[in-house]
């Protein structure tokens, strides 16, 4: 969506992204997986994780706001385990692992679906989740390539959200039909402040758009 409000992909370009990953996903990755949220420091959980097979970090959206994605067979082995320390976890409810070494089973598959993209110049600018820099700046551009590593690699959310915030930008609005993220963003607002941050900086706003229920 970022993409094609920002310009960087037509609408045609930014619904065929969509559409044909998620076809990939659910013809081939449906079912063979998980994602599990956990709140626990992700340095924490990448080194509990080398005693799990087939279990990676998905996606560090804040400080204490990780998510893992995998086997259903890790995955329970990590619920059962970090439970009982007391770690709070939470299975998101998905049947596949996005951000994973099985996305690799439809990189071909995407990477000719999406061949037809015609990325834009862009009018507004977009920081990569993925990569952590802006768009542009990496030195690449949102073609098939993109596409197929945005979905393999680890979402960067809270890399992100400092890169902007250390930028001066101070307004962070999540358009979703449910706020998820916006606890992460400040979360990791207030740590980057406790370490070493100014603490007279301007207040930073994060605000979700909808709230179901």
């Amino acid at each position: 969506a970022a993409a094609v409000v920002g310009g960087w992909l037509s609408l045609s370009d930014g619904a065929r992204v969509v559409a044909l990953r998620s076809r990939a996903i659910g013809e081939v990755l449906a079912g063979g997986g998980g994602m599990l949220a956990v709140q626990a420091p992700a340095d924490d959980v990448a080194s509990w994780l080398q005693d799990v097979e087939g279990v990676g970090i998905a996606a560090v959206n804040g400080p204490r706001s990780v998510v893992l994605s995998g086997t259903r067979e890790g995955l329970e082995a990590c619920v059962e385990v970090w439970s009982a320390r007391g770690v709070w976890v939470k299975w998101v409810p998905v049947d596949y692992a996005s951000h994973s070494e099985q996305v690799e089973e439809v990189r071909g598959r995407i990477l000719a679906d999406l061949a037809p993209l015609s990325p834009l110049s862009g009018g507004v600018p977009m920081l990569s989740t993925m990569t952590g820099e802006w768009v542009g700046d990496e030195g690449g551009g949102l073609g098939a390539g993109y596409w197929v590593e945005n979905l393999r690699r680890p979402v960067r959310f809270a890399d992100a959200t400092r890169r902007l915030t250390a930028e001066g930008f101070g307004a962070f609005v999540e358009v979703s039909a449910h706020p998820v993220l916006v606890m992460g963003i400040e979360e990791t607002i207030d740590a980057a402040r406790t370490d070493g941050g100014p603490e007279d900086a301007a207040p930073v706003v994060a605000v979700g758009t909808l709230r179901r229920g």
